[in-house]
């Protein structure tokens, strides 16, 4: 299922993300949900239901359930998000590592608003990354987004950074990545060439583990497909290579130039295989936005 970047690993498929500064610790991660239905098949969603489109709210609920991550604890209340944004430097975060560092001056951290048909809500950083957001959605897993949000892709710094995350742990602490990163895997991990990132399209970064962290190598991605998306695999730390066709041993697949829309975005349905069996996981993502996650593979 989905984590967080900070507590375990990627704090995207929302499986975690240890962010190598004070958040070592790792959480129990809820495993990937079988799909009953299907023998050849497992499906791995948040309580097996896909996230509303662009807010990680399972089944489109209003997912108003205050208290957890500091809310007031009525109900329909607004939930509080509270931690500290740290940059990647490299893409596929080890738990408990130390790939993470302070960032440069300030970034925006936006959740969905608990208000219906209002804009996310939105904060800036402290300098040094300290955030604390207000009125957010509560659900089972809240997408966050971090990032210049703001400035053209030309100008900005860091990529906008979608993580999943579970609001009744805390420190709500984020990872966001910076654009280099992601234009320098581009630029070298496919055999026809460069690849421009595109605007108008998502990125994604995704380890899949096992249930005790472990990566996992020989997973295939089998949905998105190589088309228009480019998918690549690692091949060593931050090395990756789209001349493989699964997962070494850091267990990482990444995804360049899925067309999707602006933030908030829209729901991606990732389908993976491991030894004949099927993965299903839902996450959000959006155009001109990394979403970076870890999904958690119990296998039947």
């Amino acid at each position: 299922m989905f984590e967080r970047w900070r507590r375990v690993l990627f704090g995207g498929i929302a499986a975690g993300v240890a962010l190598g500064a004070g958040c070592s610790d790792e959480p129990t991660r809820p495993p990937l949900v079988p799909d009953c239905n299907d023998p050849a098949c497992i499906a791995a969603r948040a309580n097996g239901i896909p996230p509303r489109v662009g807010t990680g709210v399972p089944g489109g609920g209003d997912g108003a359930a205050g208290g957890a991550g500091g809310g007031s604890g009525m109900p329909g209340a607004g939930i509080v998000l509270a931690g500290n944004v740290r940059q990647a430097t490299q893409l596929d975060l080890v738990p408990g590592g130390n790939d993470t560092t302070a960032i440069s001056g300030t970034v925006l951290v936006r959740a969905e608003n608990v208000v219906d048909n209002e804009d996310p809500v939105s904060g800036e950083t402290d300098l040094g990354g300290p955030y604390r957001l207000e009125d957010v959605r509560s659900a089972p897993t809240v997408w966050v987004a971090v990032g210049d949000f703001e400035n053209a892709a030309a100008d900005s710094q860091y990529m906008d950074t979608l993580q999943g995350i579970d609001p009744t742990r805390s420190p709500d602490d984020l990872v966001v990545v910076p654009r280099s990163l992601l234009v320098d895997l581009a630029a070298a991990a496919f055999t026809d060439g460069a690849v421009e990132l595109d605007p108008n399209a998502a990125h994604v970064v995704v380890r899949f583990v096992d249930p005790t962290g472990a990566s996992i190598p020989d997973v295939a991605l089998i949905n998105p497909t190589g088309t228009p998306a480019s998918i690549a695999y690692d091949a060593g730390v931050g090395v990756y290579s789209d001349i493989f066709d699964a997962t070494d041993a850091r267990g990482v697949a990444v995804i360049v130039n899925y067309p999707t829309l602006a933030y908030p975005g829209a729901a991606l349905q990732l389908v993976a295989s491991l030894n004949t069996n099927q993965y299903r996981v839902d996450i959000q993502v959006a155009a001109d936005a990394v979403t970076v996650v870890t999904a958690v593979i119990t296998e039947p």
